[in-house]
């Protein structure tokens, strides 16, 4: 005789009735907010500038974002906060 498994999937509550995965969603977009003012602030600072080039070698134009620093290192972590929850 086969026997049927009844798979609890338990959808793991926390304590506002939310499930799990919408309190990692609405991280993720806290987070998303913090890379958007973080990227806003080093770009007011960095002051860029956009290089314009003609390369021969391939026929076309190029363009270079020239920054006079580098992105902080904050902002490789929050993007691992944002991809890994």
């Amino acid at each position: 005789m086969a026997r049927c498994l009844d798979y609890n999937y338990d959808l793991a509550f926390d304590v506002n009735g939310t499930t799990s995965w919408h309190t990692k969603v609405d991280r993720a977009d806290k987070h998303i907010r913090e890379l958007e003012e973080v990227i806003k602030e080093y770009f007011s600072a960095a002051n860029p500038s956009i290089l314009w080039a003609f390369d021969d070698a391939v026929d076309h134009w190029e363009a270079r974002l020239q920054v006079p620093f580098d992105l902080p290192a904050e902002v490789g972590v929050i993007v691992g906060d944002i991809l890994h929850g």
